[in-house]
């Protein structure tokens, strides 16, 4: 705990973790979703992403959606002008959004992807704790340039204080590998070379801090 950071252990290699997405929103053994939302729905979360995102994009600025499901999100960006584009390592799912609606999906692991061209906004949401510490951060740092936003969404691993072993999401979701809190979050974010703008949870109003760098920009 002092650390801020808890782990699965034993950890898994990282086929063992590529193992976990076969079929990921389809499943009922205990990994994943039994039955992820298969329409292009607006979610409240959608609304505050966006919130955050119009400030930074433009019309046609370039998103990436990762671990995008089957796409709603990136088909929402994309109803709001961006270049919006997804990453998922679920065929399944990558397939099924480009043929239903068209949409620019990519089946890969996030840190095997390759873009000719950097990213402006990279949204992550609930994906940093299925992947291994280092590995998202190197590619984040790779597909993104000079004023680029990273919006960052994933479980606070404080929250275990608060709630112990009624936090289900920490206790049964074995797809989960790895929880940071705020501090260690920001801690691996700043050594690769991001300025933290934004950060905020549910028992906090957001923080902000108006001070333009030289660094790609996340929020958290």
């Amino acid at each position: 705990m002092e650390c801020g950071v808890g782990f699965l252990n034993p950890m898994p290699c990282e086929s063992e973790i590529q193992g976990m997405y076969s079929n990921y929103y389809n499943r009922e053994d205990g990994i994943g979703y039994t039955a992820y939302p298969t329409d292009l729905v607006t979610t409240a979360l959608d609304c505050l992403l966006w919130d955050i995102v119009k400030r930074h994009a433009r019309s046609a600025s370039r998103l990436l959606d990762v671990g995008c499901a089957y796409g709603a999100r990136v088909g929402f960006f994309a109803s709001r002008g961006l270049k919006a584009s997804g990453v998922d390592m679920s065929e399944e799912a990558v397939t099924y959004g480009r043929q239903k609606w068209r949409l620019d999906l990519r089946a890969s692991r996030f840190e095997d992807m390759i873009s000719n061209e950097a990213f402006d906004v990279i949204t992550m949401i609930d994906f940093i704790e299925h992947t291994l510490p280092s590995s998202w951060a190197i590619k984040t740092k790779q597909l993104t340039r000079q004023g680029s936003l990273v919006v960052i969404l994933t479980p606070d691993f404080d929250c275990y204080a608060d709630y112990g072993g009624a936090w289900t999401g920490y206790r049964t979701s074995f797809e989960h590998i790895i929880f940071y809190n705020r501090q260690a979050l920001a801690s691996i974010l700043r050594s690769h070379g991001f300025e933290i703008v934004m950060a905020t949870n549910v028992r906090s109003p957001p923080t902000v801090t108006d001070n333009p760098s030289d660094s790609s920009k996340t929020a958290s």
